[in-house]
């Protein structure tokens, strides 16, 4: 039911952006760095789905350690790619920055430990009855 309620209000949103936010576009665009979107975008996917299902315990211990190996050799692999390409998808040279880590690791180790509330509750509410 909330659903038909964020129709009107994204469509509404959407007609506000066009009427009043500037068209900002660039004279070129540098090419899209294919494989370290899929590098970057296949290895944090399966990094988010092994840290999900790793509680729930529906895989094997060496089937979790098997996916947690891939996707950070996924993940890892990036940074020669990043390194000698030259519009990477991802400046690792932001990483110097130490506001810049501060907010992504800040945002990373947030998200963990929300995912990780999910799971306290649904233990709680299991040994709370019964």
């Amino acid at each position: 039911m909330i659903f038909f309620l964020n129709i009107p209000i994204g469509i509404a949103g959407l007609i506000l952006v066009y009427l009043r936010l500037p068209d900002y576009r660039a004279a070129t665009t540098k090419p899209l760095d294919l494989l370290g979107l899929i590098l970057f975008g296949s290895g944090i996917a399966l990094l988010s789905y092994v840290l999900e299902i790793f509680g729930e315990h529906t895989l094997g211990a060496g089937e979790i350690v098997g996916l947690l190996a891939i996707s950070l050799i996924l993940i890892f692999r990036l940074w020669p790619h990043a390194a000698r390409t030259p519009f990477p998808l991802l400046q690792l040279g932001l990483f110097r920055i130490r506001t810049f880590a501060a907010a992504v690791s800040g945002s990373f180790f947030t998200r963990l430990g929300i995912g990780g509330c999910r799971s306290c509750c649904l233990c709680s509410i299991n040994s709370a009855s019964g």
